[in-house]
């Protein structure tokens, strides 16, 4: 077993489609995996990549070169960064008039609600909404 094996199997009990039977760690990933539990996706991705004993499988299909491996990972990314662009965009439309600090409280504490009620957003997620929500505020600001 790898060096890092234990902690690859740290990073996968973060997700509800972790399973471990016969000796086989099975991470079964939805769509919420991908964009709200990236960085551990990610960090398992990076872990496991060059492992022999590492396949993904989708639509039936297995994939065990790393070349394919790498590939499907690029497209997991791509829906995660337009599932961030997507919520940014939303909640900045919603928000673009906040004026004081105040405001910007609030909307905080807006997305802390959504991460309470079970969304299961990651504190590290709103905040980088909040991070680019800032961002397209300064932008249209500055034009």
């Amino acid at each position: 077993k790898s060096k890092n094996y234990t902690e690859a199997l740290r990073y996968c009990k973060h997700f509800k489609g972790y399973t471990h039977n016969n000796g086989i760690n099975m991470l079964e990933i939805s769509r919420n995996d991908i964009c709200y539990r990236w960085e551990y996706l990610n960090l398992i991705f990076q872990t496991v990549l060059n492992w022999k004993s590492t396949v993904l499988e989708y639509d039936n299909q297995v994939i065990e070169t790393n070349e394919d491996k790498r590939h499907i990972f690029y497209h997991l990314q791509q829906i995660h960064t337009e599932n961030i662009n997507m919520l940014s965009n939303k909640l900045y439309m919603e928000y673009r008039n906040f004026q004081s600090p105040k405001d910007i409280y609030d909307m905080n504490m807006q997305l802390n609600n959504i991460h309470c009620i079970g969304a299961e957003i990651e504190a590290d997620y709103t905040d980088a909404l909040l991070d680019h929500i800032s961002k397209m505020k300064k932008d249209d600001d500055d034009n």
